[in-house]
């Protein structure tokens, strides 16, 4: 399983792009200043330790779209020693200062997140998902919210750090090189409505072949995880291409059983 880099790990990165630590950084927030005055945190211990400010937040679907890179699942951390970040009401009586918390699968993709934050790299566009955008009437009003259902079609954004978070490598085969890893919706994006979009139990991380025979219907999955072929898949492709019929999903949460069984009604499985 791929392993996020440590606090350390982070902090070697950051001084190798020239962040600048704090000559008395604090011990629960140490903070860092980048070549263009960018204030940064590491927070304590090894889960999603960098923090940015909440300022960043309509950028979201951008950030996490960067292979590699992994939001947290509640997406805030709150810390009174992060002081130049502004304050918001938590779980006390006062407000306390808050920023979005970060964690890297590899050194290049923390690289690529803070050229990304800085606006001095790009993001790839899968292709194939516009004519499901510019189709769609019931987008969310809110900026940020319509950027995360579009970045969940996409197969990015949120709904892509949700199901990296949640299966961590391929829901079959267990491979983690997240370069061959898609999201996939069970339910189709184009027929589920925003909330099912961003719903981390209406989706799948598969390897890249398993996804593309399961977004054309040639695949799907019973209640149990097992595997299911359609009979448009003859068996000697399926096993050219390495889909064979003892494969299966490595869990089932009660969550994905609704999204699976409009899977099979769609694409016309008993």
């Amino acid at each position: 399983m791929t392993q996020e880099l440590t606090r350390a790990e982070i902090a070697a990165v950051l001084a190798r792009q020239g962040f600048a630590r704090d000559t008395k950084p604090k011990v629960h927030a140490e903070g860092w200043t980048g070549p263009l005055g960018e204030r940064i945190y590491l927070k304590t211990g090894n889960r999603f330790p960098l923090v940015i400010h909440p300022r960043h937040e309509a950028r979201l679907p951008v950030l996490l779209s960067v292979p590699g890179v992994v939001g947290s699942p509640k997406r805030r951390a709150h810390n009174s020693n992060f002081t130049d970040f502004p304050k918001r009401m938590h779980t006390g009586n006062t407000p306390i200062a808050h920023g979005l918390d970060f964690g890297f699968l590899s050194a290049a993709a923390m690289e690529a997140f803070l050229g990304a934050l800085s606006g001095k790299t790009r993001t790839v566009t899968p292709s194939g998902t516009e004519e499901d955008i510019e189709a769609a009437v019931d987008l969310p009003e809110r900026e940020t919210e319509r950027q995360a259902v579009i970045a969940a079609r996409r197969g990015q954004g949120i709904f892509r750090a949700l199901l990296d978070d949640y299966w961590r490598a391929c829901a079959v085969t267990a491979c983690t090189t997240r370069e061959l890893l898609r999201a996939s919706h069970i339910r189709p994006w184009r027929e589920s409505n925003n909330a099912d979009r961003l719903n981390p139990d209406n989706g799948l991380l598969l390897a890249a072949h398993l996804d593309a025979a399961f977004d054309q219907g040639l695949i799907s999955f019973a209640d149990d995880g097992r595997i299911l072929l359609h009979a448009r898949l003859p068996g000697a492709d399926a096993e050219a291409i390495g889909i064979s019929a003892s494969m299966r999903l490595r869990r089932v949460a009660p969550g994905h059983l609704p999204f699976l069984r409009r899977h099979r009604e769609l694409h016309g499985f008993p």
